[in-house]
This record gives structure tokens, sequence and C-alpha cells, in this order.
């Protein structure tokens, strides 16, 4: 499921999947490997965002969180889920 929420001075990305999960605290501290949500990260902290990851049993969540301060937009009028499926048809 993919949820992009526009509110008065925020941006939300929501990635929500039902896999397997993992442990995020092994694969952020990991010498080899994460090197992708190292990257998420480090481009949502340059921009002056915020990149959370939850995962375990049932899935995983990755939300993106980016202020912006002029963005002048009602939330129920910009607010969009899809799912996967919408998306391949």
């Amino acid at each position: 499921r993919v949820t992009l929420s526009f509110r008065k001075k925020q941006i939300q990305l929501i990635i929500f999947d039902d896999g397997k999960g993992f442990n995020v605290d092994r694969v952020q501290t990991a010498q080899r490997g994460g090197i992708g949500l190292r990257n998420m990260r480090e481009r949502m902290e340059g921009l002056g965002g915020k990149l959370t990851i939850h995962s375990g049993l049932g899935g995983t969540c990755v939300t993106a969180t980016l202020s912006t301060p002029t963005l002048a937009a009602t939330p129920s009028a910009l607010t969009h889920s899809t799912t996967p499926d919408e998306l391949h048809a």
C-alpha cells in the first residue's frame, strides 16, 4: 500500500508491505547491506525531512516526512492511497 498525503505544512509518503519483515537495527548497523535504506535516510535528512522504518512479522512500513511551510492545500482533497493492484491495472 502506498499513501501520499499533503497537509498544510507537511508532505508524507507511507509505503507498507505485508511481507516477512526484517530486523531494522541489524540492517542499519551491518557493515554490508542496507545501503538503499541508508541512502533514503540521508536524502530525506538532506532535505530537512525524516525517514522512519518499522518492520517485523507481517510487514514493513517506511514513512518519509518532509516539511513544506508554503504548501496551502486541504488534506482531504490531496490524500490518495494506491494498492499494488491499482498500480498495475
